[in-house]
């Protein structure tokens, strides 16, 4: 429990740094100039948890047919708290296996159901932040539009290759017959990822061969989602007087930011995400609604599932974690 204490102050400390940083960025007070976006924006956060919940509750459904949006919602939750909790890639998949477990579903298909689950939201926020980049002036850290590497053009055609190459890739997976078993990635990069394809490809088939049905839907989920989340930052913004002025830019530009940040190998990225957010939001939005929109941002997307994921999983949060780790030899 002490290290799981540990984890969340940690992560809160980077946080604060983070907000430290807007707060001397933008050198205004934080301001909450409408209140009507802030309901809204919290529709969209419950909304946005019942789709990944959904998403993980029809892709266990081919082996659990009475299993419900509300139970794997509560996993989601809790799971999202836990990788929260626990510095430095800590204990979070081995704690969804284990929660997915006691739901009666096993480690091969709870497995399967974690890694497509992240394969197809990762797809589709590719696809999306490529359309982003199209609109983006600056990005954080790298520099302008003539400083950049690449041109509208360039972008769309990379687009079309990776989206090409990703469909490619799915028909090789699905008709694809399984390979020999064992066969470990070997060491290096190159070795772990052959292994992770290989675990990819055998998820999908023991899904796609049991309801191929379930793949198209959560896909369609995943897009609904990702159409869906932008709208956090972009109400938080409006909330702290942001006239909307300019709105598909902050919208599309969100999903360049979605791709970056889970780079940081922090609690929630914490700190990372603050100062991203503050760095690329600052092209649009006028600095006097920079510091509240980021406070509000981070309430709604991380620091709300924070908090209820914490008080699903419980006081027993860090037994269950290491419990996990020993079962499931994650982390």
């Amino acid at each position: 429990m002490r290290r799981s204490l540990l984890g969340v102050l940690l992560g809160l400390a980077l946080g604060a740094v983070g907000f430290a940083f807007a707060a001397y960025h933008v050198d205004r007070p934080l301001r909450i100039a409408h209140l009507w976006p802030v309901p809204l924006a919290a529709a969209v956060t419950l909304l946005c948890w019942l789709i990944q919940g959904s998403i993980i509750a029809l892709l266990a459904w081919p082996e659990l047919r009475r299993v419900r949006v509300l139970q794997m919602t509560r996993v989601y939750l809790a799971t999202q708290a836990v990788g929260g909790i626990t510095p430095f890639a800590g204990g979070e998949i081995a704690y969804q296996l284990l929660a997915l477990k006691r739901h009666g579903l096993g480690a091969d298909v709870g497995g399967a159901v974690i890694a497509l689950r992240s394969a197809l939201n990762g797809v589709v926020l590719l696809a999306a932040a490529v359309a982003g980049l199209l609109v983006v002036r600056r990005v954080p850290f790298v520099g302008g539009g003539s400083s950049l590497p690449f041109s509208a053009t360039t972008v769309l055609l990379v687009g079309v290759v990776a989206l090409s190459a990703a469909w490619l890739l799915l028909v090789f997976l699905i008709r694809r017959r399984r390979g020999r078993e064992g066969g470990g990635g070997g060491p290096g990069l190159v070795g772990r990822a052959a292994s992770y394809l290989r675990h990819l490809r055998d998820s999908l088939l023991l899904i796609w061969r049991r309801e191929p049905r379930v793949i198209a839907g959560c896909l369609l989920l995943a897009a609904l989602y990702w159409l869906l989340y932008p709208l956090l930052g972009t109400l938080s913004l409006r909330a702290a007087g942001w006239d909307g002025s300019g709105w598909l830019a902050v919208f599309a530009a969100q999903y360049v930011l979605f791709l970056v940040i889970p780079i940081a190998p922090t609690p929630g990225n914490g700190g990372a995400a603050e100062i991203a957010f503050v760095a690329l939001m600052s092209n649009y939005v006028p600095q006097g609604a920079l510091l509240g929109g980021v406070v509000l941002w981070r309430v709604l997307n991380h620091f709300s599932e924070l908090v209820v994921g914490a008080f699903i999983a419980g006081s027993e949060v860090h037994e269950d974690i290491e419990l996990a780790r020993r079962e499931f030899g994650s982390g």
